[in-house]
Order: C-alpha cells, then sequence, then structure tokens
C-alpha cells in the first residue's frame, strides 16, 4: 500500500491524499446561536456552506458579520457582490474598526461569469493573498452573459444551474486543499407549479449536494426598544444540512437595524433557549448561580460589562449541546430509534 501511496504522491501530487487529522478551522458569524447551530464554531474553512432566506431576512448582516470575524483574525475577505447592491457604508458599521478596503476585496461584476471566475481566481491564490473567506451575493442576482446579450422575452432555462454546476466541479479541489471557507448566499423563489407549494432557491441541484452546510433563513418576529418601538427583528434559522455536525437545528439570532446582530441579546436567548439562563418572574439567572438582571436591558448592561461572566455562559451553552451529542452516541442502537 506504501507503494501505491508513492505512486500516487508522484503522478498527482501530495494535496490528492486526504489527511486523516486534518483540523476543520472556522470563522465565527457573530452569533452564538448560529455558531452552536453549525457545530464547529462558524463557517467551516475548506468547505462550500449556503444560506438561504427571502428578503429582509439578515442574509447580508450575518455575511458582514463572518466578514468581520475573519478580518479580526488577519484573514483577508473577498466580497464578490454580482447584486451590485452592497450598501458601503453599512459595510463600515458592522466591520468597525477593521473596515479596510484593501483587506476587505468588493467587487461588482456584471455577468455571472465573471463573477464565478473572480471567485475562483481568488481561490486559487488564496494562500499567496491571505484570503480567508470569499462570499457570493448573491447566487440568484447571477447574470449569464448569454442571458444580457439576449432579448427579455428570450428562455434561458437552467442558464444559472449550468453555471454553478461547472463551477462548482472546477473549484472543489481547490476549496478542499486551501484553508478559505466559501460562503454562497442565496435567495427564495416559490415553485410554481408544484401542488404542496413552498420555495426553492436558484442554482440548480449541484450546490445542494456540494455544500457542506446549508442554512435557511425566515422572517421572525420584531424586536421592541425601551420606548416601545421596532428595533429590530430575531432571525429564525435551519441548518438544513450539515455534513460537519449534527443537522436541522433550529435557534434563532436578533438582528438590530442598522446596527447587525445584537450579540448580548444573542447570548441571552440561546442561554434560555437551553436551560443555561432560567427566568424567576422578570429576573434573569445563571443555572444554579446567582440572578444576573432584572429584565433583558438590566442583563444585557451587566454581559457588556463582565466580560468573565459572558464567556462563561457561552462556555456552558457549548457544553451544554456536546452533552446532548454525547448522551445520543452512548444510547443502544433501540433506544436512538425509539
Amino acid at each position: 500500500m506504501e507503494d501505491f501511496k508513492k505512486f500516487i504522491e508522484k503522478e498527482f501530487g501530495k494535496d490528492v491524499i486526504a489527511e486523516k487529522d486534518t483540523e476543520l478551522n472556522a470563522i465565527s458569524t457573530g452569533s452564538l446561536a448560529l455558531d452552536l447551530a453549525i457545530g464547529v464554531g462558524g463557517i467551516p474553512k475548506s468547505k462550500f456552506t449556503e444560506m438561504a432566506g427571502s428578503e429582509g431576512t439578515g442574509k447580508t448582516t450575518v455575511a458582514l458579520e463572518t466578514c468581520k470575524n475573519a478580518l479580526m483574525n488577519e484573514d483577508k475577505v473577498l466580497y464578490v457582490d454580482p447584486e451590485n447592491m452592497l450598501d458601503l457604508s453599512y459595510a463600515k458599521i458592522i466591520l468597525g474598526e477593521y473596515y479596510d478596503l484593501e483587506k476587505f476585496i468588493v467587487v461588482q461584476p456584471e455577468t455571472g461569469e465573471d463573477a464565478l471566475l473572480i471567485v475562483e481566481e481568488g481561490l486559487k491564490q488564496s494562500e499567496e493573498q491571505g484570503i480567508g473567506l470569499i462570499v457570493l451575493d448573491s447566487i440568484g442576482a447571477l447574470a449569464p452573459r448569454r442571458e444580457k446579450e439576449k432579448d427579455l422575452d428570450d428562455s434561458t432555462v437552467a442558464e444559472v444551474a449550468r453555471l454553478m454546476s461547472k463551477f462548482l466541479r472546477r473549484v472543489a479541489f481547490f476549496v478542499r486543499r486551501h484553508d478559505v471557507a466559501v460562503l454562497f448566499l442565496n435567495q427564495v423563489r416559490d415553485k410554481v407549479g408544484s401542488y404542496m407549494g413552498g420555495y426553492e432557491t436558484p442554482g440548480g441541484h449541484a450546490i445542494k449536494h456540494m455544500c457542506a452546510v446549508r442554512i435557511s433563513l425566515k422572517k421572525g418576529r420584531k424586536i421592541e426598544g425601551k420606548s416601545k418601538e421596532y428595533i429590530g427583528v430575531e432571525t429564525p434559522f435551519t441548518v438544513t444540512k450539515n455534513k460537519v455536525s449534527v443537522p436541522y437545528r433550529s435557534f434563532k439570532t436578533p438582528i438590530i437595524f442598522g446596527v447587525g446582530i445584537d450579540h448580548y441579546r444573542d447570548v441571552i436567548g440561546i442561554a434560555k433557549m437551553l436551560g443555561v439562563l432560567q427566568s424567576r418572574g422578570p429576573y434573569i439567572k445563571l443555572k444554579g448561580g446567582d440572578t444576573i438582571g432584572l429584565g433583558i436591558e438590566a442583563t444585557i448592561e451587566e454581559l457588556k460589562s463582565n466580560q468573565l461572566l459572558l464567556d462563561k455562559i457561552k462556555k456552558m451553552c457549548y457544553n451544554y449541546l456536546h452533552d446532548q451529542i454525547e448522551e445520543i452516541e452512548s444510547k443502544p442502537e433501540k433506544e436512538k430509534e425509539v
């Protein structure tokens, strides 16, 4: 077998042989709830990830929060925007001190082919250029060259699906070999002609198969501020496919209008859902511990001033889900089926 492996390495290179103990790195999304749901602490590197949802569900906001965390870890970001809709002033608010167009590279191509070729080149040069995250916003906005050249009433059925299928086959090797995360944002479409109705995502079936993680965002309830005005929304999400951890986890993440993810409200929400934080009337307390604050706003202020407590709550949330997985895996097969 060793001789055969040496032959493969000599003929095709060492990179074609998979390493058993390769550590999977990830980039935090800025939402503890979403990082926990994915299971590896964020958007996995060396993998494709798709995040889809209708308008106003916060796809771009989550993507920018992920970009911020990549930049914090000294990775450069390539943000390909075929929608030509990214508001750089909003990106500056989310990225804050990490906003630097030399490291946060925004490209707004004209055609779908141009967008995918830029992503491909970014993957090929990711190690040399220090690119750790590539975002394509979005697949639903890709406009193939043939579509632009034809009249509006000419048919271009499945043009984007064919483009994506060919593109994914071309770059899969580079994604695996290089330590870079590829995040596709996607829109949703009505299932026209379907008896059951529902939604589907553009881009064909190839992306569904090739992505290691697929996240579905939905519209949630509005968040009220101190003056009872609406300041944001709670966005429910489900990890509909997960090849790096447990699939079908569903939580919520709070997004504040013009600000981004409310990290403290996010931690409190997921911690209460997991039982790490508990409510006693209007009071919020740590499980088996002391009261943190009277109501959500007071609890947020306490967490802002107490980093040790915040880190403890986050760790307890991770430990809770880890223990759950171990408990399920340790059960006999008959009990699992029941």
